[in-house]
């Protein structure tokens, strides 16, 4: 099945918007997800016979939708590109959504229901408050999954059947620091949601601010589920940054938030975001003037030949403005399913152990940038490098990725721009 086709299977239920629609109906994604909200499956994506079963575990429905949501297009888009290269070993590949609100207690019995009926061969989940339970269930069950979480407390923490698709928080609250320092930022305010993503992040970020020499005039924490932030957009007004850092992963607190912001005089205030402020729900929902200051720190891509296989088929079987979010998930399926052709099983515990073969680095290893080219070689015997699109997508011995930072701006219209790049080295000296 051609990509076209098998994205018509995706086009039914509640559409990529739902969690804001008001505020990003511009983006144009049309990739959907099952309307199964608290069951595992849609009527459109059950456990399919004869095809690779790959499990979504995350936040499809409440205030993280929005991540849930574009993390699942880019699975899909994986397995709609896998299946037009010929598939995995002559199978297809099937993407299988579970919703658990992004709550922990519910994860538990999403994820037993579905290690029990799915027939998975892979996973993909744990994104914002459901990793907690979520991660020790699958690493027991012997089930592969990749994750998109950058809690510190994992950094040192071997799970061997879970790996991450992004970089800790603690080299992304660096980064943020870093990037601050080089615009010459030394009076800053930290403006970050209660999310658990957005308070790991926190630690690192002020320590690097202390080693830089900059000086933190404000700290705001910003609650979910709040109509107004006009006291918080205050406090930071009156403290008269040079500069907001910032992690606001929620449209519904973006969205009124930068609007108070403006309305008390802030809107001249430079911004620097973390990867999750490249949302393009988050940038839509903070208006376009809002948009046009902020200056967003996400993982580089290196060479880019892999982001730009990957926006290519984005905008061609998905459309709108580019999810840097979705790229996680989509080398996450890339990996698993090159694994399997390299181990000639969807084992999870037989393929567990080529995908570092797949994606180390090394002589006489040849670098790929897409499903199609690594699994053309690996059919002819040869050894390959997937290079991600969110990362490099190399791991240490903790199943972390490691990498370089690009800065890049968003705007409401759809246009990216890299407007500076941080390598991870010059990151090492910041770190705790």
């Amino acid at each position: 099945m051609s990509p076209v086709a098998n994205n018509h299977r995706h086009k039914h239920g509640r559409g990529v918007f739902s969690m804001c629609v008001a505020a990003i109906a511009c983006i144009g994604v049309f990739l959907v997800v099952g309307n199964a909200a608290g069951s595992t499956t849609s009527a459109k994506h059950a456990a399919a016979k004869g095809a690779i079963n790959v499990g979504f575990f995350g936040p499809l429905s409440g205030a993280y939708v929005g991540a849930g949501d574009q993390l699942l297009s880019g699975a899909r888009l994986a397995a709609d590109l896998i299946d037009a290269s010929g598939g995995v070993m002559g199978h297809g590949v099937n993407v299988i959504p579970g919703d658990d609100g992004g709550d922990a207690t519910d994860a538990v019995p999403l994820l037993r229901k579905m290690l029990a009926v799915d027939h998975l061969s892979a996973m993909m989940g744990g994104i914002t408050f459901d990793y907690g339970t979520a991660l020790p269930i699958l690493n027991r069950a012997k089930m592969v999954d990749f994750m998109h979480v950058g809690d510190p407390a994992l950094d040192h923490k071997l799970l061997k059947y879970v790996f991450s698709t992004a970089p800790s928080d603690s080299l992304t609250g660096a980064a943020m620091a870093y990037w601050a320092n080089v615009k010459h930022y030394k009076k800053i305010a930290l403006v970050f949601d209660t999310g658990q993503g957005s308070q790991t992040l926190l630690p690192e970020l002020k320590h690097a601010a202390k080693v830089l020499g900059m000086k933190i005039v404000v700290s705001v924490t910003l609650p979910l589920g709040t109509v107004s932030y006009e006291s918080e957009a205050q406090q930071v007004v009156s403290a008269k940054p040079q500069a907001i850092l910032t992690q606001v992963e929620t449209p519904q607190a973006a969205g009124p938030f930068f609007t108070q912001l403006q309305r008390d005089g802030g809107g001249s205030i430079p911004l620097v975001g973390s990867d999750a402020m490249s949302n393009p729900s988050i940038v839509s929902a903070m208006g376009a003037s809002e948009a046009a200051k902020l200056e967003s720190v996400t993982a580089a891509v290196g060479s880019g030949k892999s982001f730009q296989t990957y926006k290519k088929a984005y905008e061609k079987y998905i459309g709108g403005t580019l999810s840097y979010l979705a790229g996680y998930y989509y080398d996450g399926t890339n990996v698993a399913a090159l694994a399997m052709l390299a181990a000639h099983s969807t084992k999870p515990s037989v393929y567990v152990k080529y995908i570092s073969k797949v994606t180390t680095p090394g002589k006489g290893v040849t670098v790929v940038h897409s499903f199609a080219r690594g699994a053309a070689l690996l059919r002819k015997g040869k050894r390959i490098k997937y290079f991600g699109v969110g990362t490099p997508m190399t791991f240490n011995k903790y199943n972390r990725v490691t990498g370089s930072y690009d800065v890049v701006q968003l705007s409401t219209s759809g246009t990216t721009t890299t407007v500076g790049t941080i390598s991870g080295t010059s990151l090492q000296p910041l770190l705790g």
